[in-house]
């Protein structure tokens, strides 16, 4: 499985990405990164990621609907609000890509670009941190396939 992220603003959960998608075995993280975040922030980013950013596959890419127009697999987006298929009920499969939104989500084009839209079903909140929520995302990507 990989992922793919929408404009991380915070050099913070970056790090805490790279951290669970090495814990949790997902094969490669894909960045959109026009304000070069990745770039800017490195020494943050691989202080938080305790190194493991040296142990996962990592890509930058310019133009997501051209990405996604060629992947192969499954473009899942992850979102908080709307009708979405909950997380309980994903069945995962080998060449998914989740996709994930910055602090403030995913845009709707990126969105309507998308097979599925998967949300993590919750009690008294409307969303989580990116970094909690990628890190539910990639245990559960593991325990169910």
């Amino acid at each position: 499985m990989k992922a793919l992220f929408y404009q991380p603003t915070h050099a913070s959960n970056i790090g805490m990405i790279i951290r669970s998608a090495v814990g949790f075995n997902i094969e490669e993280l894909i960045f959109y990164d026009p304000k070069n975040i990745l770039s800017k922030k490195a020494k943050q980013i691989h202080r938080v990621s305790q190194g493991t950013i040296k142990r996962i596959k990592i890509t930058t890419i310019n133009d997501i609907p051209s990405y996604l127009s060629t992947y192969t697999g499954r473009k899942i987006a992850t979102v908080c609000e709307g009708p979405a298929t909950s997380l309980k009920d994903l069945v995962y499969q080998e060449n998914d890509l989740l996709i994930f939104g910055n602090e403030r989500g995913l845009p709707q084009e990126l969105i309507e670009l998308c097979d599925l839209k998967v949300n993590i079903p919750l009690q008294n909140l409307n969303s989580l941190n990116l970094a909690c929520a990628f890190s539910i995302f990639a245990y559960t990507s593991q325990t169910k396939l």
